[in-house]
């Protein structure tokens, strides 16, 4: 698994809590808009088309909306084709499939100097998924009347086997390296193998092979884990977590230059046994003192 590195170096502390205390506190509903989808853009001439998504995922047979803004030097109008497409990958093939097309809308945009009306467009990708832990990827695209496209995307997801959170620092500083957590809870009612964690900045569509989701890293800043672990047995053990039990591993953030004062995060956390959870974050620095903003 491709996030085996990691995890075999994360420094975990197991904590007991009553599970009654601690729900599934991963709310993809309510976090999947703190994660930021790319913007997409096309280039027409002398115009420019965006689209951007009002959020990087959401539950399984939930609605996303696309929003659209033309930009020209003189007012006109743009005609594009606004796509949704799901990715199916290889699917368990040996073969990668075609994808399959969702939804399909013609817009006609006002283009306007600085940017003219947005078009909003809301839609669903998925239907809901009762079994947890299953994840896809959907292409959203704008494809013009010459064959450009801008494409962008979101991640469905349909719930957590357990629960896992990102936790930020109480204060983060204003500048420099700070440390957060991942705490992972068992809330079901069996031990559970501690899982091991994938961190990332956001998602960037389906690996080649097993269709699972991978995470974007980070560009301004690096996250990794603050000391490693003893030597890692050839077949280590697994560390069951009790229900009601935690475990809690710490990360260091270190941006790669001054400046950087926003912060997202995704964790996606596996069992050997295939349970399955996510949990996004985001975060931005405090302002520096006007005292010292002034220097």
């Amino acid at each position: 698994m491709k996030h085996a590195m990691l995890a075999s170096s994360l420094v975990t502390i197991a904590i007991a809590v009553p599970a009654s205390l601690r729900g599934l506190g991963a709310d993809i509903q309510s976090d999947g808009p703190k994660l930021r989808a790319r913007t997409g853009v096309l280039e027409l001439g002398d115009a420019q088309v965006t689209i951007e998504l009002d959020r990087g995922v959401m539950p399984a047979g939930g609605k996303v909306s696309a929003i659209v803004v033309a930009t020209a030097p003189h007012p006109r109008q743009i005609a594009v084709t606004l796509l949704a497409m799901h990715e199916l990958g290889f699917d368990g093939r040996r073969t990668e499939q075609p994808p399959e097309l969702v939804m399909r809308r013609p817009l006609v945009l006002d283009a306007e100097p600085g940017g003219g009306p947005p078009k909003v467009v809301t839609f669903a990708v998925d239907r809901p998924i009762k079994q947890p832990g299953r994840s896809d990827w959907y292409d959203v695209e704008l494809v013009s009347k010459t064959g450009e496209v801008a494409s962008t995307g979101i991640a469905t997801w349909s719930g957590n086997s357990f629960d896992v959170a990102i936790e930020p620092p109480a204060t983060i500083p204003t500048e420099g390296p700070f440390t957060i957590a991942v705490r992972v809870t068992n809330t079901t009612r069996a031990a559970l193998a501690d899982p091991e964690l994938d961190l990332g900045a956001g998602f960037g569509g389906i690996t080649d092979l097993d269709n699972h989701l991978f995470l974007a890293k980070p560009v301004d800043y690096e996250v990794e884990p603050v000391a490693p672990s003893p030597a890692i047995d050839v077949d280590p053990e697994p560390h069951m977590l009790a229900p009601g039990e935690e475990s809690l591993t710490v990360y260091r953030v270190t941006p790669h230059h001054l400046g950087v004062d926003h912060f997202e995060l995704v964790v996606r956390a596996q069992t050997h046994d295939g349970d399955e959870a996510m949990a996004v974050a985001a975060f931005d620095r405090p302002d520096p003192p006007s005292d010292v903003a002034t220097r």
